[in-house]
Protein backbone atom coordinates (compact mmCIF):
# COMPACT_ATOMS: atom_id res chain seq x y z
CA UNK A 1 0.00 0.00 0.00
CA UNK A 2 2.83 2.19 0.53
CA UNK A 3 4.09 1.75 -3.27
CA UNK A 4 1.09 2.75 -4.28
CA UNK A 5 0.53 5.64 -2.19
CA UNK A 6 4.05 7.21 -2.88
CA UNK A 7 3.38 6.44 -6.72
CA UNK A 8 -0.01 8.76 -6.39
CA UNK A 9 1.09 11.50 -4.57
CA UNK A 10 4.32 11.33 -7.24
CA UNK A 11 1.83 11.52 -9.73
CA UNK A 12 -0.59 13.26 -9.14
CA UNK A 13 1.00 16.25 -7.86
CA UNK A 14 3.65 16.65 -11.12
CA UNK A 15 1.41 16.31 -13.82
CA UNK A 16 -1.43 14.99 -15.74
CA UNK A 17 -0.42 11.73 -18.01
CA UNK A 18 -1.89 8.80 -19.97
CA UNK A 19 -2.62 5.76 -18.63
CA UNK A 20 -0.35 4.60 -21.54
CA UNK A 21 2.59 6.37 -20.47
CA UNK A 22 1.98 6.02 -16.65
CA UNK A 23 5.52 4.98 -14.85
CA UNK A 24 5.81 1.83 -13.38
CA UNK A 25 6.04 1.94 -9.94
CA UNK A 26 9.58 2.95 -8.19
CA UNK A 27 11.44 0.39 -5.67
CA UNK A 28 10.89 0.58 -2.49
CA UNK A 29 11.04 3.80 -0.65
CA UNK A 30 10.39 5.36 2.62
CA UNK A 31 7.25 8.14 2.92
CA UNK A 32 9.15 11.36 3.63
CA UNK A 33 5.63 13.21 4.24
CA UNK A 34 3.61 10.87 6.62
CA UNK A 35 0.77 13.57 7.03
CA UNK A 36 1.07 13.28 2.90
CA UNK A 37 0.88 9.73 3.05
CA UNK A 38 -1.98 9.58 5.87
CA UNK A 39 -4.26 12.18 3.35
CA UNK A 40 -3.40 10.08 0.47
CA UNK A 41 -4.67 6.90 2.36
CA UNK A 42 -7.75 8.53 3.14
CA UNK A 43 -8.71 10.22 -0.23
CA UNK A 44 -7.52 6.53 -1.74
CA UNK A 45 -10.43 5.15 1.30
CA UNK A 46 -13.12 7.70 0.33
CA UNK A 47 -13.09 7.02 -3.40
CA UNK A 48 -15.58 4.64 -4.50
CA UNK A 49 -15.23 1.09 -3.72
CA UNK A 50 -14.95 0.27 -7.56
CA UNK A 51 -12.49 3.73 -8.54
CA UNK A 52 -10.56 2.19 -5.53
CA UNK A 53 -10.21 -1.31 -6.93
CA UNK A 54 -8.80 -0.43 -10.14
CA UNK A 55 -6.48 1.71 -8.78
CA UNK A 56 -5.13 -0.76 -6.73
CA UNK A 57 -5.22 -3.12 -9.45
CA UNK A 58 -3.10 -0.36 -11.40
CA UNK A 59 -1.11 1.01 -9.23
CA UNK A 60 -0.47 -1.65 -6.39
CA UNK A 61 -0.98 -5.16 -8.30
CA UNK A 62 0.91 -3.90 -11.24
CA UNK A 63 -2.00 -4.80 -13.88
CA UNK A 64 -2.23 -3.16 -17.10
CA UNK A 65 -5.75 -2.23 -18.01
CA UNK A 66 -6.45 -5.51 -20.72
CA UNK A 67 -5.69 -7.95 -17.26
CA UNK A 68 -8.09 -5.46 -14.96
CA UNK A 69 -10.58 -5.91 -17.51
CA UNK A 70 -11.03 -9.31 -17.70
CA UNK A 71 -10.50 -9.40 -13.98
CA UNK A 72 -13.88 -6.99 -13.17
CA UNK A 73 -15.56 -8.12 -16.37
CA UNK A 74 -15.74 -4.46 -17.88
CA UNK A 75 -14.66 -3.02 -21.23
CA UNK A 76 -11.01 -1.67 -21.54
CA UNK A 77 -11.93 1.83 -22.21
CA UNK A 78 -14.36 1.72 -19.13
CA UNK A 79 -11.46 0.70 -16.99
CA UNK A 80 -9.40 3.39 -18.34
CA UNK A 81 -11.75 6.00 -17.68
CA UNK A 82 -12.88 5.08 -14.25
CA UNK A 83 -9.22 5.17 -13.54
CA UNK A 84 -8.65 8.55 -15.29
CA UNK A 85 -11.48 9.83 -13.17
CA UNK A 86 -10.19 8.68 -9.86
CA UNK A 87 -6.70 9.97 -10.24
CA UNK A 88 -8.50 13.35 -11.21
CA UNK A 89 -10.37 13.02 -7.73
CA UNK A 90 -7.44 12.24 -5.95
CA UNK A 91 -5.47 14.84 -7.81
CA UNK A 92 -8.66 17.63 -6.82
CA UNK A 93 -8.52 16.01 -3.05
CA UNK A 94 -4.72 16.91 -3.31
CA UNK A 95 -4.96 20.06 -4.13
CA UNK A 96 -7.26 21.43 -2.29
CA UNK A 97 -6.00 20.18 0.85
Amino acid sequence: MELLLNFLMKTLMTRLVSLDDAEELPAATRVSDPFLFRKMNQYLAALPEAQRMLVILRYQEDLGPNEISEIVGVPVNTVKSQLHRALRALRRKLEGS
